[in-house]
């Protein structure tokens, strides 16, 4: 290819602005999460204490620090649950006496199933799962009474629900 080809001409910057820094290395513990003593556990639950004494090295050279994290993202799961369903609405899950984080279900049947929240479920009910369908409300989970009904005899649903761990 010729130097000076017309066809090809030559490439350049489309800005005289100086490229910017992209990070090439994260430091930090593995993953970049905070080292495990500074975490606190999956299943435990540290008091907001103001200035109280913690485990773990303090982020401040001599001071003593309060560990916060938020509740809502750990949650106690009550195992899962296989209902059977027919062509009546049935009450699958009463209104929890804490707050949901996580509601799992999963046609686990050859049906179609329907659900409604606070009522009684019908074919007309919004959330609509055919067989072998799972759905997870995990961002916006409803507090509601869980009703269910199948578009024929010998429904299965397979339902997970996770609470909020509140410390006791």
């Amino acid at each position: 290819m010729p130097p000076n080809d017309p066809m090809f001409p030559p490439v350049g910057l489309s800005s005289d602005l100086a490229p910017w820094e992209s990070p090439q290395d994260i430091p930090g513990s593995p993953h970049n999460l905070p080292p495990s003593l500074d975490r606190p556990g999956l299943r435990s639950f540290q008091p907001v204490v103001p200035f109280g004494p913690m485990s773990g090295p303090s982020p401040t050279p001599g001071g003593p620090y309060t560990a916060i994290f938020d509740l809502h993202h750990y949650c106690d799961l009550s195992g899962e649950q296989i209902i059977a369903v027919g062509t009546t609405s049935v009450s699958v899950l009463v209104e929890p006496t804490t707050k949901r984080n996580f509601l799992g279900f999963r046609n686990s049947g050859a049906t179609v199933l329907f659900v409604a929240f606070g009522q009684n479920a019908t074919p007309n009910s919004w959330l609509r799962i055919a067989a072998n369908t799972m759905v997870l409300l995990d961002t916006v989970v409803p507090q509601d009474e869980v009703y269910c009904i199948s578009d024929a005899a010998g429904g299965q649903l397979t339902l997970v629900v996770g609470t909020i761990n509140y410390p006791s």
